[in-house]
């Protein structure tokens, strides 16, 4: 996407770590769902509403995940739909879009300076490109051919995880299957992790600004960015609003 492409990396299949899902790999390179679901509920739903929370603990935790790969120096495998999908949602030639903007500076800012970690391996073209079930037939089957675990948000839902469909089908194949979170959990401190990652993107933002083409208009996007994160990972609004809920577990009584 002037970047997308740039999602594609050849997998150095023994180094893999896991096997991800490409509804995680939408939930950190793209900003497109929980923009739409809060322009669907308006100003006040967005805050408050289920759905909402739902959106906002989705991006959370993938991002997460991705910080712990980072961490770790993670090779993982996903399928070449990612990009087909994130050309689907995210108009590359739309400039006056968040979404674009997000995805964008996503690639060149955030996977480039702060999450170097972590290589996000696809195939190349030549090795095709399953749609659908085949797409999650295919996931699977290199998960159990390679024996490595598999990380999908197919089933994170509103009311937490169930055991779909995918989820009974890698257990057949002896594939184990995690959300983002069963992922991480227990092996990074979420607060310490968050902190980390924003201090770091406010450290290396007025360099990227300052060197950038259209330094105006990237520091707008930055400034979103930075906004971004702050209420999807920490619940923090903008104004007088207070916090909201960022993740699906009962708030502390």
């Amino acid at each position: 996407m002037n970047g997308a492409s740039e999602l594609t990396i050849p997998v150095d299949t023994e180094n893999v770590v896991a096997v991800v899902d490409t509804n995680v790999l939408l939930d950190v390179y793209s900003c497109h769902d929980l923009v739409r679901q809060y322009e669907a509920l308006g100003p006040s739903g967005a805050l408050t509403s289920p759905d909402a929370t739902y959106r906002r603990a989705r991006a959370r935790e993938s991002m997460l995940l991705a910080m712990y790969f980072h961490r770790i120096r993670a090779t993982t495998y996903s399928l070449r739909e990612g990009n087909r999908l994130m050309l689907a949602k995210v108009d590359p030639e739309a400039h006056d879009t968040w979404e674009t903007h997000y995805t964008k500076t996503f690639i060149h800012f955030v996977q480039a300076r702060l999450l170097t970690g972590w290589t996000a391996g696809m195939p190349l073209a030549s090795e095709g490109d399953p749609k659908g079930n085949a797409a999650d037939a295919a996931l699977i089957a290199y998960a159990q051919a390679h024996r490595r675990p598999l990380v999908t948000n197919e089933a994170f839902t509103r009311h937490g995880t169930r055991a779909d469909k995918m989820r009974r089908e890698a257990s057949v194949a002896g594939v184990q299957v995690f959300t983002p979170k069963e992922f991480y959990s227990g092996k990074i401190d979420e607060a310490a992790a968050i902190d980390d990652f924003i201090e770091r993107f406010r450290a290396e933002a007025p360099s990227y600004i300052r060197h950038h083409y259209e330094p105006e208009i990237i520091g707008n996007t930055m400034a979103f960015l930075e906004g971004y994160y702050r209420h999807i990972l920490r619940g923090e609004t903008e104004g007088d609003l207070g916090p909201v809920r960022v993740t699906l577990e009962p708030p502390p009584s």
